[in-house]
């Protein structure tokens, strides 16, 4: 057991300096004026180096992921690499799972490199030394000690954000807004909130494709067991359910994690939603830490 997660935290390691070093072969493009010919964009967050547009794409077929969750994997690598060295030296040094560094990158996403570089000089060399619980606390109080303005406009974003009104048959709607860093402790809690509400009911997470893995993960961290939907059904008291396999369900619960990455993700961004806020029969809630779409408010 211990060699089989030893090989698999080689093998996420593995996987995110392949994505580096595909980064670093698609930095240039062609200066042609073609219309639909590629072009550069950020690669991640600041201070990190241009990429080719269409290198998601063929990251995304590789690895048979969304195209969205081929741009999380590539901004976590290249912003650990390039914003965060004490923490990617722990990756590579193996004193830390994978998932924690990249749970650390996206965290501070946001954050200018300066300030990303001062939380990593904090936060880097504690990971794996400390418990992710710990960490989590300290890392989110550094992010607002790196960057307090940053941190107020988040904190009115969120009291904005806070009262939505949806229609629902049951149970008032529950509303959960937390930080990025909080977002898979808060929708393990909600799970578990559910569970206890429903009894043998079932209970659904409903999620954008770029989640469906850190969701699963997520879960997985809490102990909570779970499955994930297929196109023949559920077969678990608890489920992740992507976006594009809600639609024809019916269940006693339905947690909708990140409204607004479900707008911007799906084809049909709207009816996405709506189709998501309305498969329960007895329950719904929301966890969100992006900030809630104008629909909702």
């Amino acid at each position: 057991m211990l060699a089989a997660v030893d090989a698999q935290r080689r093998a996420e390691l593995r996987q995110l300096e392949l994505v580096c070093e595909l980064v670093d072969c698609y930095g240039t493009v062609d200066s042609s004026p073609v219309p639909g010919a590629s072009r550069l964009v950020a690669s991640g967050g600041d201070g990190t180096p241009p990429l080719d547009e269409f290198c998601v794409n063929e990251l995304a077929a590789l690895l048979r992921l969304s195209e969205a969750s081929a741009w999380a994997l590539i901004r976590d690598a290249i912003n650990l690499r390039e914003r965060h060295p004490q923490a990617w030296a722990s990756v590579l040094l193996g004193l830390c799972p994978v998932w924690q560094a990249r749970r650390v990158a996206r965290a501070c996403a946001e954050l200018s490199a300066e300030a990303a570089s001062w939380v990593d000089v904090r936060v880097g060399p504690a990971l794996g030394r400390l418990p992710w619980t710990r960490l989590r606390r300290k890392l989110a109080g550094h992010i607002v000690a790196a960057d307090k303005e940053l941190a107020l406009a988040k904190a009115a974003r969120a009291r904005r954000d806070r009262f939505v009104s949806i229609r629902h048959t049951g149970d008032e709607p529950i509303i959960s807004a937390c930080s990025q860093v909080d977002l898979d402790m808060e929708i393990a809690d909600s799970v578990r909130r559910e569970l206890k509400a429903v009894g043998a009911g079932n209970v659904a997470v409903v999620v954008p494709g770029s989640l469906f893995e850190r969701t699963d993960a997520a879960l997985n961290d809490a102990g909570i067991d779970h499955g994930k939907a297929t196109r023949q059904g559920l077969d678990r008291q608890v489920t992740i359910v992507p976006t594009s396999l809600v639609k024809g369900l019916e269940l006693d619960s339905v947690i909708v994690v990140e409204p607004a990455a479900i707008l911007r993700e799906e084809v049909r961004g709207p009816q996405s939603l709506y189709v998501a806020l309305t498969r329960s029969t007895k329950r719904l809630s929301i966890v969100h830490a992006e900030p809630l779409p104008a629909v909702l408010r």
